[in-house]
């Protein structure tokens, strides 16, 4: 919390990047297609899973490569 205090208090604009991202067991994930989506999902960037990540734009797979 203390970074979001330092940055909500700046001085100077402040950029920051955020990748909407949701956690989830291995089992349930499905191929796109399988579950209808609507208008009122939220799009994701990535998915976590015991099994490691799984990005789903291109902008969440740079920021992992960036990370690495």
């Amino acid at each position: 919390m203390a970074f979001f205090g330092a940055v909500m208090q700046a001085n100077e604009p402040v950029d920051l990047f955020l990748l909407p991202v949701a956690l989830s067991y291995s089992l349930q994930i499905m191929d796109e297609g399988v579950i209808a989506v609507t208008p009122n999902e939220v799009s994701l960037d990535a998915l976590v899973s015991p099994a490691g990540v799984i990005s789903i734009s291109q902008a969440a797979l740079e920021s992992l490569i960036f990370a690495g």
